[in-house]
């Protein structure tokens, strides 16, 4: 058991070891000061009040000794309505050898059960109050003439043993009160500095922040310590610093080059597989007009089929490369200011051969003077890539919508045309790269990198592309772009 307790005592914090058996002393001078010492004055205070009451009553049957051997009541009530110099005095009873009351003095009007008579006299009612004495008078021959019951009151003790009470219980408590203050001021100042440390090291295990400090300001041997401490922490925090910058580059380089490592192999699997087709048509158109002379008008056919693959060719070597640019974060960006109205324009103009060849009509609704922050060539790109979509899929005599608006800080360009439309199940396919619709004529020729590209080109200037289609009866293209494009990563 004392092992126990011993051990028990021993894990108590440093703070408790130093404040409980201090608060402990406080109490125990408390009690003796609130309890003790007011009891034991009560008590002193009772025993000089009991003295004077019985010196009193004592000089009192001196004093009434004639006047009842005379039978002189008057002198005897006078004698004792003289009593009233005292005002502890509160009742005086006079009664006969044959027990009957003969005098009495009640200046306090206390009423009393069986006042006539003494063998009938009740005082418990003020037996708790008052000091009860009584008292025979006697002659000079010592014979008994009366006897006096002589109450004398306490509520002066009770009063002035409740005041002193009261002082001594708020001088200790105030001394208490301040006592717990400073022993709670000089444990904390003691203790704090360690308990500091011990939060620091433990923060510093649970959240690895090696940056705070142990603020202890004294110069003792707890001051040292933290002083030592916080030395520690400075060098550990800049040690882990330039591990951590260290770690944040490697792992920069090393995502960096699985990113180049799997664009290289993208690009290369694609390039391999869509640069195929049109190499073999190439090839072939050669070797068939190799193997014979032919007339002028064969060989201009075959160059026509040739250049129309190189331009396809082309086509796919420079959508692949923005789509690589792009993945890199190397797509240009020149922070210009573009008259995205006057782009527009230029756009349709280029575009207005291929709709005089299907006759299709163009509705235009530019609003002036709409600007951004961008690459002009790279818009460029995304406003003809996607007239040359609607123009390609859509049937002869058809109409097709371009609009340029401001709506707030961006601008909204859309492309809207009456053409095949988008099945719903590859709506959310069609800016994959390479991917083309299941019902695309053959007839219409296609890389399937377009719209990949242009979803790249619009991201790069921090905007979004966005389609609405219904198959058979058209599609709406929406691309909204800020007026101050930001990169998506910022």
């Amino acid at each position: 058991m004392k092992s126990r307790v011993k051990q028990l005592l021993s894990n108590l914090p440093l703070r408790q070891k130093f404040f409980l058996p201090m608060v402990a002393s406080l109490a125990v001078i408390f009690t003796v000061a609130t309890i003790y010492y007011p009891t034991r004055h009560k008590r002193a205070l009772r025993d000089a009040f009991a003295h004077a009451a019985t010196k009193t009553a004592e000089l009192l049957a001196v004093a009434l000794t004639n006047a009842i051997d005379q039978h002189n009541f008057q002198l005897l009530q006078s004698i004792l309505e003289g009593a009233d110099v005292d005002k502890n005095i509160s009742l005086i009873l006079v009664y006969d050898q044959q027990g009957e009351l003969i005098s009495a003095y009640n200046p306090r009007h206390i009423l009393l059960r069986g006042v006539e008579r003494l063998d009938q006299l009740d005082l418990r009612s003020v037996a708790d109050a008052s000091l009860i004495i009584r008292q025979a008078i006697r002659n000079n021959e010592e014979e008994r003439l009366a006897d006096m019951v002589f109450v004398y009151s306490l509520e002066e003790l009770n009063r002035q043993a409740l005041e002193y009470r009261m002082v001594t219980f708020a001088i200790t408590f105030v001394a208490f009160a301040l006592g717990i203050l400073l022993i709670d001021k000089i444990s904390r100042d003691v203790t704090g500095s360690l308990a500091h440390l011990h939060e620091q090291m433990k923060e510093i295990i649970e959240k690895k922040n090696f940056g705070r400090q142990v603020q202890v300001r004294t110069r003792d041997e707890v001051g040292n310590l933290a002083a030592a401490f916080n030395e520690m922490m400075r060098e550990l925090q800049s040690r882990h610093d330039r591990l951590v910058e260290s770690q944040r580059k490697y792992q920069a380089l090393y995502e960096k080059y699985r990113r180049l490592n799997r664009l290289k192999s993208e690009f290369v699997s694609d390039a391999s597989h869509h640069l195929r087709t049109p190499l073999t048509i190439l090839k072939g158109e050669i070797e068939v007009a190799l193997r014979r002379e032919r007339s002028p008008e064969d060989y201009r056919r075959t160059l026509q089929v040739i250049l129309s693959e190189t331009e396809h060719l082309i086509a796919i070597v420079e959508n692949l490369l923005t789509l690589a640019q792009a993945e890199t974060d190397d797509l240009l960006l020149l922070e210009n200011k573009v008259n995205v109205t006057e782009l527009c324009r230029k756009q349709i103009r280029k575009v207005q051969p291929l709709l005089e060849q299907k006759h299709l009509h163009l509705i235009e609704r530019l609003e002036n003077g709409c600007t951004l922050q961008g690459d002009p060539n790279r818009l460029s790109e995304v406003m003809f890539n996607l007239l040359e979509n609607a123009v390609k899929y859509s049937p002869e005599g058809r109409n097709i919508e371009v609009e340029l608006s401001e709506n707030g800080d961006s601008v909204v360009f859309k492309v809207s045309d009456e053409g095949i439309g988008i099945p719903d199940r590859e709506r959310e396919k069609i800016f994959e790269r390479f991917f083309r619709g299941g019902n695309v004529p053959g007839a219409v020729k296609g890389s399937g990198l377009g719209l990949a590209t242009c979803k790249s080109i619009v991201e790069a200037h921090g905007g979004r592309i966005t389609v609405e289609s219904e198959e058979g009866r058209g599609s709406v293209f929406t691309v909204i772009l800020p007026k101050s494009p930001r990169r998506p990563e910022e």
